[in-house]
């Protein structure tokens, strides 16, 4: 556990509180001023998502279920900085057709206890999330001598936007407006920075370092393509506390 103080308490209850579920708008009380001027896709059905005409790429699906993380909060010792949760059909066929998958949102969002990061384990590999995180964690888990569940365990995503979306073209003056932001980077900088410093875990923006807004994070060098340069593979290893943690791994 790297932090367990009042920022991350802070977010785990707004998010908690919501009754948040497929089918409906699901937004962050605080945020919802900001969203009603934004672009928003009102899709609240597998079937209707078939057969509805295209959407803006840049809209967010707001019918989807917000994800501000993914992992546990409590348990990671990496944490990843994204801009936002991207978007694929599978979001909504998951949601409205795998129990499974809907179960996992709901215990994401509550960091019920026993969750992990989803998109490792073989339940959720059909997911496009895990087309997306699997290559690029592969070599945390490698170094871990194949390990998945204690990189699972150990790693959360951190999205500065909660809100799905193919495309990101929110201007920054909107995205400092939303109270998620805020309370993220309340996390980021009063709890996850210092414990960074100190060694505790590894804190890495892999997309949008700048839009974080929080001084004292560190990126990785392949930012275009949002994977872990080989620093950053090693600090996640050290900190998941792996004895090979200082091996090449160019």
């Amino acid at each position: 556990m790297a932090t367990n103080g009042p920022a991350l308490n802070l977010l785990i209850k707004a998010w908690s509180k919501p009754n948040f579920r497929p089918g409906q708008r699901n937004v962050l009380p605080g945020d919802e001023q900001v969203m009603k001027d934004v672009a928003t896709v009102d899709c609240r059905s597998w079937s209707k998502y078939c057969t509805g005409a295209p959407e803006s790429p840049e809209a967010f699906h707001t019918c989807l279920m917000p994800m501000p993380w993914v992992g546990n909060l409590r348990t990671a010792k990496v944490f990843l900085l994204q801009l936002n949760p991207g978007f694929g059909a599978h979001d909504y066929f998951g949601e409205h057709r795998v129990r499974e998958y809907r179960a996992m949102l709901q215990a994401n969002l509550r960091q019920a206890e026993g969750h992990a990061f989803p998109f490792l384990g073989p339940e959720h590999s059909w997911h496009g999330g895990a087309t997306y995180w699997a290559p690029r964690l592969r070599k945390i888990v490698d170094g871990l001598d194949g390990d998945w569940r204690r990189v699972a365990e150990g790693t959360a995503v951190l999205e500065l936007v909660p809100y799905h979306s193919e495309v990101f073209k929110l201007g920054q003056p909107k995205v400092n407006r939303l109270e998620s932001v805020r309370l993220m980077r309340a996390f980021v900088r009063e709890e996850l920075v210092p414990a960074a410093k100190e060694g505790k875990c590894a804190l890495i923006t892999l997309r949008a370092h700048a839009r974080w807004e929080v001084s004292g994070l560190q990126k990785a060098r392949l930012a275009r393509s949002a994977r872990l340069d080989t620093g950053g593979v090693q600090r996640a290893i050290s900190v998941l506390g792996s004895c090979d943690a200082h091996r090449d791994l160019s």
